[in-house]
């Protein structure tokens, strides 16, 4: 038993913190969603094709949410959102058509976008809300803090001005 048990608390502790690993990339794949759906709902004022970019009071607003979990909230949902490390970026890009297949030549099949699309001259905003954060392990204290391994998520939501 004295011969095994190291190796077992070596095993034990892993996977408590794989599990933790994923239950934090979870949470932050979640908020992200959520943040970019948030984002998404926002008029189409807000957001400039040209430059490809939101305007200020969207990201921050965003930002609280993928951090809070709600808009205007307090305390984040994952640490080291205070880190130097974290990133967070709200881009957008517009599309005046959409590929929708590919003919017997094996050529793109686009067809100019429809409903609430149609007429926009700079096309459909799409927002892309990208998050990196550093990962903190949770037995930091016994030598092995997870410094060098982040947590990162991607999301994509269409403008609907709603």
């Amino acid at each position: 038993m004295a011969l095994v048990l190291p190796l077992l608390l070596v095993l034990m502790f892993s996977a408590f913190e794989l599990g933790n690993y994923f239950r934090e990339w979870h949470t932050l794949s979640k908020s992200v969603r959520d943040g970019a759906r948030f984002a998404a709902r926002h008029d189409f004022a807000d957001f400039d094709c040209a430059d490809e970019s939101a305007a200020d009071d969207v990201v921050t607003a965003t930002e609280e949410v993928v951090r809070t979990g709600v808009a205007g909230g307090t305390g984040d949902l994952l640490p080291n959102w205070d880190s130097e490390d974290a990133e967070m970026t709200l881009s957008v890009a517009c599309s005046t058509s959409v590929e929708t297949g590919v003919d017997a030549d094996g050529e793109a099949i686009n067809e100019d976008l429809a409903g609430i699309y149609r007429g926009a001259e700079d096309g459909a905003p799409v927002v892309t809300l990208t998050v990196r954060l550093p990962y903190r392990g949770l037995f930091g204290q016994f030598g092995w803090s997870g410094a060098g391994l982040n947590i990162a998520a991607s999301e994509q939501a269409a403008v609907m001005g709603v």
